[in-house]
C-alpha cells in the first residue's frame, strides 16, 4: 500500500525522521480511557476519576490512543501514558521506515532492531508479538514515540528522576511518590516479571495481572523489560551514540531494588546507542480534550 509523508521536525533533539502520515493520523482517534474534570475550578486529585471543581462546566479528557492510560499530574491536569510496554506487533511498521535522524542521532540509520549477540531471536515478531519490543536503541524509542504524536516519557532534569512532578515514569509507576512499586509499598516477588520468577524471560505485556498500578489500567512498570525515559534528564550528556542514557523498571532479571518504580539503570549500563535484549519502551502524551 502506498503512502504518503511528512516530516516531523524533533526539535528538541535537532533530529527529524520521515513518517508515514496516514499511519499517524489513523492513530489520532480518541481512546477508551477518559475521565470527567472541571472546566473551570481546578483539574484535580489523584485517581482516575478526579472530581469536578465547584463552578465549572464538565470537561471530558481522553487519550489520542485507546491503549493509554489517563495519569494525573501531582500539580493538576493530566497525561497519558501506554498501558503496557511497546509490543513487537506494534513496533513492527515502524521498523521498516526509513531513519533520516539528524543531529543526536544522526548515526541511527535503521529502525530494525538488533539481531546480533543475546538479541538474536528478538526480531522480527513471528509468533512472538505481543512481547515488548526489545533490542532497539533511545533513538529508535524516541523516533518510534516521535511519530505516534507522543513522546518518550519525560524526566525534565538530569537527577530528578524520582521525583513525580518531573517525571511522568516515576509519577505513573509510584501513584505521585506514594507507593514503592506499582502495586503496592511491600514487594511482592510474584506480582511482576522480575528476577524471582524462574526461570527468566519476557513475557506477553500484560500477563501478570498483579502487576498492575500505580493508577488503573497500566502495568509491567517493574520487570519484564527496562525501560527507555526521555526528556532532559533522560542522559548525562547530549552529544551523540556514545551518551549515557537511563532506563526505568528494571527487567526479568532484576532483583528487589531494580523493580522499585525509583530505580534507574546505572550510568554503566546504557548509552544512547546500546540496544539490549531486556531493553523496551513505552511512550507518554499529553491528554485530549472533547
Amino acid at each position: 500500500m502506498k503512502h504518503s509523508s511528512v516530516l516531523l521536525a524533533l526539535v528538541a533533539l535537532g533530529c527529524t525522521t520521515r513518517f508515514d502520515f496516514e499511519t499517524t493520523a489513523a492513530g489520532g482517534a480518541g481512546g477508551t480511557s477518559e475521565v470527567t474534570t472541571a472546566s473551570a475550578g481546578g483539574i484535580g486529585g489523584a485517581g482516575a476519576g478526579g472530581e469536578a471543581g465547584a463552578g465549572g462546566g464538565a470537561l471530558v479528557l481522553s487519550c489520542r490512543d485507546p491503549a493509554m492510560a489517563l495519569v494525573p499530574k501531582p500539580l493538576g491536569g493530566w497525561y497519558c501514558i501506554d498501558a503496557t510496554e511497546v509490543t513487537r506487533t506494534a513496533y513492527d511498521p515502524f521498523a521498516g521506515m526509513q531513519s533520516t535522524q539528524a543531529g543526536l542521532c544522526a548515526w541511527n540509520t535503521t529502525f530494525v532492531p538488533d539481531v546480533t549477540g543475546l538479541c538474536a531471536g528478538a526480531w522480527p515478531p513471528g509468533q512472538q508479538g505481543e512481547l515488548p519490543v526489545v533490542c532497539v536503541d533511545w533513538c529508535d524509542a524516541y523516533g518510534y514515540c516521535a511519530q505516534a504524536g507522543k513522546r518518550l516519557c519525560e524526566t525534565s532534569e538530569t537527577g530528578s528522576f524520582a521525583d513525580p512532578m518531573l517525571s511522568e515514569w516515576f509519577n505513573a509507576c509510584s501513584r505521585a511518590g506514594v507507593l514503592q512499586f506499582p502495586y503496592g509499598d511491600l514487594y511482592n516477588a510474584t506480582a511482576c516479571n522480575g528476577g524471582d520468577i524462574m526461570p527468566e524471560g519476557l513475557v506477553d505485556v500484560g500477563s501478570f495481572v498483579g502487576c498492575e498500578g500505580g493508577y488503573p489500567g497500566i502495568y509491567d512498570m517493574s520487570g519484564n523489560a527496562w525501560e527507555w525515559i526521555g526528556g532532559p534528564g533522560a542522559c548525562t550528556t547530549w552529544t551523540g551514540a556514545a551518551d549515557v542514557c537511563f532506563a526505568a523498571g528494571g527487567a526479568s532479571y532484576a532483583g528487589q531494588a531494580a523493580l522499585r518504580c525509583s530505580t534507574i539503570s546505572a550510568p554503566t549500563d546504557f548509552t544512547r546507542a546500546t540496544a539490549q535484549h531486556r531493553l523496551g519502551f513505552r511512550c507518554c502524551a499529553d491528554a485530549m480534550g472533547p
